[in-house]
């Protein structure tokens, strides 16, 4: 353990020798139709660049780089790949966003295939020799190759109505440039040209921002053979650098740990098994400080599992294979089943040169967990099979030990084999693969776990002490996220019984699983839509006004329910870190009931029942009343009388007026618990009253002698409240209007006081929904996520106002120290590198006329910067504008005094009134 990281940039050489896309006018048109694109005819001549752009999920928790040149992930270089939608600091698989924990460095696809005869590979990066400006994979020319941005989400601003998540990427990439400024030709490891594959790849990535796909995002390719020869023996495969830890940890990557997880315990039944494939990385032990786990812990675990592959994944060749690679020869290596090969370095890891690339890509191998490494697994079989090489030994010490208990760990999965024609004879001819990247909180528990094991070198050559260690580690917040990918990518619309085993003496054990149709749809469930806002603003506060019909009467496309439950109020000074200050939802209760016919596993036969949420969505006072308190009366066309409903209480429902007559209505409020309660042949016997249970936690009920199947059942029910049950009226602008047909009634406000006029505040107003509770399966409630949703604003008077009253201009802070820390608000992503800092003061200019002119001055009268404010005079900013301290000429300020005039053809308010001119002063202490 601990060995430095290196990563070889071989410089770009011959710059001036750009190239050309003569096609690249008519390309890229339509990204899902191959046939109506052009493969780019790059040529040595000037005006075209190859379009690099950098993209960043962050409408969840994972944070995670895309780009539309061959890999994923910024290298560890924040400040180098700038977020496309935002121009600040990447970040790379940041888990949870804002955290500063990484769990990559990069990630690349690897595509390798035969061509007549000859072994070709193309790759976005190798993670060693070939960096990301290298690399074999390149979009069309700058402007032109640019990635794709789209959002379901009405309040982006990349709103599209055909979007998939709450943010698309779109890139489209080839392997068809060969030019020796943008790609390492000859191959330094083969020695040769490279060869392209004729390729076309459009790469799309989704995230979401709901709960359920919070921690992961999908990457789904679609490749085409646009070259002239038949490509046969394809394989595809997913490369990925981790590195776990905190961005200022000292050499991170050093203690990571790989390995690949086949399947996980069934959530209903235990002893059945859900297969997951995933291919992961983690942290040893965690990072744990003093003795626990704290937000700047590598404590989580990150890993990639394919839903999708060009042939079902039954029918495929599935690898997995980790290595150390070669910083140092020594410590080159991986598992390999005998007899290996040996890379260009004499290594047994890092796979160099198109040849090993590609005998990784397919050599069918499912590596052992990179903490068994000390064992010797030639022979002896310890879970993963034998006839692997032995460990590594020698040079003084056992080797094997310092690769077992982490190193900087890189890994592949891959699949095939495939074929692939020219586009000009099967145009139909795709490869499609889609795969999570996933992450897991709570992956650690117990901080003292990686030490107990790590006390003395041969325990890790135990098994015992090795399964010990990995049966610690929690898998199940991964494995769930993982269940999600598959369930999002496909929807599971088909329910089958399956039997798993055989529990003693001869009862088999089954599981109820969902299957999709095999039919992508690339949706989940939805919290309700984001409902429209308006904002009233006045000196230090803001009155946030909704409209939330749609909001509370759409569908969700998944359950197939109005899922409605209630909004959250949310405020954050930075736009990203957001404080809840407001919550209203509807006053309802989820319903469970005993299940007599059930018996807890591993329960006596004896045992009375179960306890299992209905499968009703959460109910009000009034749907509670009419379901379980009053029976039904009606009377058929031959005169017959019938009775229907639950026998509980001196209820009824008129036949002839429906009218619902209560005399001992159910308090939910009351039945809130099954504690205590006991359930014989005849519990309870007074039928007569809703509450005849003595401890007064649930209500038994029967069901009338014809409503099953003519035999009468009893049970019990309890309720419990759905939220908090504050209830929407008091949000509501006319609290007394509930009539659903009246606009007035999904008018709602919220007054947020005490907030600085001179810095921008961010107002979220999130719904949320009830989730899924059924006997089968939970799905917690969905919340829009603020970040997503947040609008700024400032809390200054509106134009009339500021006009009327006479507010005068106002520079904030003044004087402005550059000693002093002001980053809540005009650097909330913590840039503290050199000139990136510079970029990033503000200097804040408030009660401004909607629309002026600033100018800011020496005291020789030269001018330092010309800014043009032209706002809507009715927008919350429309008196607010703010200064970096940098000069036109983009250049840092330096201390001392500057005067600053505003004019404006609307008037400015002076001491001496209104006036065309205001000037002022700011003092700029260095």
């Amino acid at each position: 353990m601990g060995r430095t990281k290196k990563l070889c940039i071989l410089g770009l050489v011959g710059m001036s020798s750009a190239f050309v896309s003569s096609g690249s006018a008519r390309m890229l048109k339509d990204v899902n139709t191959q046939a109506s694109s052009l493969p780019p005819a790059y040529k040595i001549t000037a005006g075209c660049l190859p379009d690099k752009d950098n993209c960043v999920h962050k409408v969840g928790r994972l944070w995670f780089t895309v780009t539309n040149y061959g890999f994923f992930g910024n290298q560890g270089s924040p400040l180098g790949l700038l977020d496309c939608l935002t121009g600040e600091r990447s970040s790379s698989a940041e888990f949870p966003g804002g955290s500063r924990v990484e769990y990559l460095f990069q990630g690349a696809l690897w595509i390798g295939a035969v061509v007549g005869g000859d072994t070709l590979l193309s790759l976005g990066t190798d993670g060693w020799l070939f960096d990301s400006d290298r690399g074999e994979l390149h979009a069309d020319c700058e402007g032109v190759g640019d990635i794709i941005k789209r959002s379901k989400n009405p309040a982006s601003p990349y709103y599209d109505p055909n979007a998939v998540s709450d943010m698309d990427f779109t890139a489209v990439m080839y392997d068809t440039l060969t030019d020796p400024a943008f790609v390492h030709t000859p191959d330094p490891n083969d020695g040769r040209p490279f060869k392209p594959l004729g390729l076309k790849i459009v790469q799309k990535s989704y995230s979401w921002s709901a709960g359920w796909g919070q921690d992961w995002v999908m990457l789904d390719y679609s490749i085409v053979n646009i070259g002239r020869r038949p490509l046969t023996s394809v394989y595809l495969g997913v490369f990925a650098d981790p590195d776990v830890g905190h961005e200022n940890a000292v050499n991170p990557a050093q203690d990571d740990l790989s390995g690949f997880k086949a399947w996980v315990p069934n959530e209903t039944n235990p002893r059945c098994n859900d297969t997951i494939n995933l291919a992961h990385v983690y942290d040893q032990d965690g990072d744990p400080s003093v003795g626990t786990y704290r937000n700047t812990s590598a404590s989580a675990v990150t890993g990639i599992r394919v839903v999708r592959a060009p042939l079902p994944l039954s029918q495929i060749k599935t690898s997995f294979n980790w290595w150390t690679p070669n910083g140092n020869v020594t410590l080159d290596w991986g598992p390999q089943k005998a007899p290996g090969r040996k890379n260009l370095s004499g290594g047994l890891g890092q796979p160099e040169g198109d040849a090993m690339k590609y005998a990784q890509l397919s050599n069918e191998e499912l590596d052992f967990p990179q903490v068994y490494s000390a064992l010797n697994q030639s022979t002896v079989d310890y879970g993963f099979g034998n006839g692997w090489l032995p460990p590594l030994v020698g040079g003084g010490t056992d080797r094997s030990l310092d690769i077992a208990n982490g190193f900087d760990t890189r890994y592949t999965v891959s699949f095939g084999p495939f074929s692939l024609s020219p586009l000009a004879d099967d145009p139909s001819d795709t490869l499609r693969v889609t795969l999570g990247y996933i992450a897991g909180q709570g992956f650690h528990k117990d901080p003292d776990n990686y030490n107990a094991l790590a006390r003395a070198p041969e325990y890790f050559r135990d098994p015992v002490r090795l399964e010990t260690y990995l049966n610690k580690l929690d898998f199940g917040p991964v494995a769930t996220n993982a269940r999600w990918v598959q369930r999002v990518f496909d929807n599971e619309t088909i329910v089958e019984t399956v039997f798993c085993g055989v529990t003693p003496p001869a009862a088999p054990d089954s599981v109820e699983r969902r299957f999709g149709d095999g039919i992508p749809d690339f949706k989940g469930p939805l919290p309700p839509p984001v409902p429209q806002m308006q904002f009233e603003t006045r000196l230090g506060e803001v009155l946030v006004r909704w409209f939330g019909k749609n909001t509370e009467n759409v569908t969700d496309e998944f359950s197939d329910q109005k899922d409605f439950e209630g909004y959250r109020v949310w405020l954050s000074g930075d736009g990203t870190n957001f404080t809840n200050v407001g919550s209203f939802d509807k006053v309802d209760w989820k319903v469970w009931f005993l299940n007599t016919a059930k018996v807890a596993p591993g329960a006596p036969a004896n045992t009375p029942g179960v306890w299992e949420p209905t499968s009703m969505p959460p109910l009000t006072w009034d749907e509670i009343q009419r379901l379980y308190a009053v029976k039904r009366v009606w009377f058929d066309n031959n005169g017959g009388r019938h009775v229907s409903g639950w026998d509980t209480c001196s209820n009824y429902i008129d036949p002839i007026g429906d009218t619902v007559i209560i005399g001992r209505p159910i308090d939910p409020n009351k039945f809130y618990a099954a504690t205590g309660i006991s359930f014989n042949s005849l519990p309870c016997p007074d039928l007569t009253y809703c509450n005849p249970c003595t401890d007064k936690t649930a209500i038994r009920v029967r069901f009338c002698n014809t409503c099953n199947n003519g035999n009468p059942l009893d049970t019990i029910f309890y309720f419990v409240p759905q939220d908090f049950n504050l209830g929407l009226s008091q949000a509501r602008l006319y609290p007394s209007v509930t009539d659903p047909a009246n606009d007035s009634a999904y008018w709602y406000q919220y007054k947020i006081s005490g907030l600085f006029p001179s810095e921008p505040t961010y107002v979220a107003i999130c719904p949320f929904d009830f989730g899924f509770l059924n006997a089968s399966g939970r799905l917690d409630p969905l919340e829009v996520t603020p970040s997503s949703a947040k609008q700024a604003v400032f809390a200054l008077p509106d134009e009339p106002t500021r006009a009327g009253e006479g507010h005068k201009i106002s520079v904030f802070p003044n004087p402005y120290r550059i000693d002093n820390d002001y980053s809540h608000y005009e650097n909330p992503q913590g840039i503290t590198v050199g000139f990136e800092q510079e970029l990033h003061r503000k200097l804040n200019f408030i009660n401004l006329p909607a629309r002026c002119v600033i100018r800011i001055y020496t005291l020789d009268g030269d001018l330092v910067e010309e800014i043009r404010h032209d706002k809507d005079p009715l927008a919350s900013d429309a008196g607010y504008e703010s200064w970096n301290l940098l000069s036109r000429n983009a250049q840092a300020i330096t201390a001392g005094l500057y005067l600053y005039t505003v004019q404006s053809e609307l008037g400015v308010w002076t001491e001496e009134g209104l006036k065309n001119t205001y000037v002022g002063k700011i003092v700029i202490i260095k």
